[in-house]
């Protein structure tokens, strides 16, 4: 969408799709998983960025529309395949095409895109996806709520379980499931609102350039944390420069809007943006923190101090307290650092946090312990970049024990910084003292070939591997990015 701004839909025809969104109390965007009484958003199933692929899609599209039998007969001609053909025709990329099945399936109204659909149980817009977008928008700006946007380029999901755990034991709190952060995700969260939340935590991901500052736009939140500028999605931002612009679109959002910001003053790319200094709120272990820490101890369970201190004051013993988290890794101090931030900003007190920190039990292959025929698995396996491979063997390497195993996939869309990040990585496991190490993908075997190192083509290979050996008594650490698979190998 251009500039990161939601093309608007005819106010009549928003408050329109809301009306009947109140009275359904659902909204569903594929056959899947709609429920009886459902506004369904008849939404295409992809959008490309491409002008060209969008003409295509287009002209698909409006076969499948109007002709989807001649449709079948051109991809018989042109030798498509049937299979491919079958999968296309179950979920067809007009979205409007699956609008007649969700009325038959309970529906209580399709919102549509074509004048093909007439009649009371279809409303018409130009567009179905910005009409669901703003009218998410318009739903979440019917609740005067709390409204925390999350983004950064490590950590969100964590630091979005860990605040939305910290809100939750004190307040009505509705937040992003899983890591459902693209732009329909966010909406669907928004969604979820009711008369009955008072705090709202949103993730947000940056897929592309502007994409940040569309999401704030759709969330209106009125207060965000960035947990960390790093090298992730390189190959979309370039750089660290490009990510930095990108994710710093929520902080000039918030700053424009008047919103709190949660500075992260340990990362100096976010502590170098033009007004930071401003902020109230601001957690790490930099001595002029507002919410300070430190980690005590990492083996494999992180246990961590927190202080909630006002600026430049030594740390009070009588502020401070100890977190016993269920989570691997010295950099989720950060992660922990900021829920408390957000929960002492919610009126939250210190006990209480503490409680709901402790809770929190990671299931999602996220700094994950996992214990098995006597061994420790640490798994971080959803996905990987430059910045959380390097924080997450600096904490492995923390941790004491004879027999110690690294299982590492590749990290991708790092564009043409990929070979120089995987040899890097390459270069720190030579500085580790380590029993195996075990590689995984073309990236890592290019940079990593003779060194004695163990290299695989896949996870099912690995995990053939893994079956011939003896873990007990180890600590291993699985890690890489999400596409590698790695999260079957337990």
């Amino acid at each position: 969408m251009p500039n990161g701004h939601v093309p608007r839909t005819p106010l009549q025809t928003v408050k329109a799709i809301y009306q009947r969104v109140k009275r359904s109390g659902g909204v569903s965007t594929s056959l899947s998983s709609l429920e009886e009484g459902d506004v369904f958003f008849a939404l295409p199933v992809y959008c490309p960025e491409s002008r060209l692929k969008r003409m295509v899609w287009a002209v698909w599209g409006t076969f499948e529309l109007y002709s989807p039998s001649l449709l079948k007969r051109l991809c018989v001609f042109f030798a498509f395949g049937s299979d491919r053909f079958s999968r296309l025709a179950d979920q067809p990329l007009n979205g409007n095409v699956m609008a007649p099945a969700a009325i038959e399936k309970g529906a209580s109204v399709a919102v549509v895109d074509s004048y093909r659909f007439r009649g009371p149980e279809y409303i018409y817009t130009p567009n179905v996806e910005h009409a669901f977008l703003n009218t998410a928008t318009y739903h979440r700006n019917q609740h005067d709520i709390e409204c925390i946007a999350i983004t950064g380029s490590c950590g969100k999901t964590t630091t979005k379980e860990l605040i939305a755990a910290v809100a939750a034991c004190k307040l009505e709190t509705s937040s992003t499931h899983g890591n459902y952060n693209t732009i329909r995700g966010v909406a669907h969260t928004l969604f979820d609102i009711d008369s009955q939340t008072q705090v709202a935590v949103v993730e947000i991901s940056s897929t592309g350039k502007n994409t940040i500052a569309l999401k704030s736009e759709v969330v209106n939140p009125t207060a965000g944390v960035i947990t960390n500028i790093g090298k992730a999605h390189l190959e979309g931002f370039g750089s660290v420069g490009g990510v930095l612009r990108e994710k710093s679109r929520l902080f000039n959002f918030l700053q424009a809007k008047g919103g709190v910001f949660f500075a992260n003053l340990d990362d100096p790319h976010i502590e170098s943006l033009p007004g930071i200094d401003e902020c109230f709120w601001s957690y790490g272990e930099n001595a002029m923190a507002r919410i300070r820490g430190c980690v005590l101890e990492c083996g494999p369970f992180v246990r961590v101090r927190c202080s909630t201190v006002d600026f430049g004051d030594p740390l009070d013993e009588d502020q401070s307290f100890d977190v016993q988290t269920q989570m691997f890794g010295a950099y989720n101090l950060s992660n922990v650092l900021a829920a408390v931030a957000v929960g002492r900003y919610l009126g939250i007190d210190n006990e209480s946090i503490k409680a709901a920190i402790e809770g929190y039990v990671p299931s999602n292959n996220r700094s994950q312990v996992v214990r098995r025929d006597g061994a420790t698995y640490i798994v971080d396996a959803y996905n990987a970049n430059p910045t959380s491979m390097h924080a997450a063997l600096d904490s492995f390497a923390r941790i004491h024990g004879e027999k110690k195993v690294v299982i590492l996939g590749d990290m991708l869309e790092l564009g043409g910084s990929s070979q120089k990040e995987h040899r890097d990585v390459v270069r720190k496991l030579g500085q580790m003292d380590l029993t195996f190490v075990a590689l995984v993908g073309a990236e890592f075997s290019k940079c990593a070939s003779g060194r004695g190192y163990l290299l695989f083509s896949s996870s099912e290979e690995v995990r053939s591997w893994m079956s011939t050996q003896d873990f007990d008594g180890s600590s291993v650490l699985i890690k890489g990015s999400n596409s590698m698979g790695l999260e079957l190998l337990l």
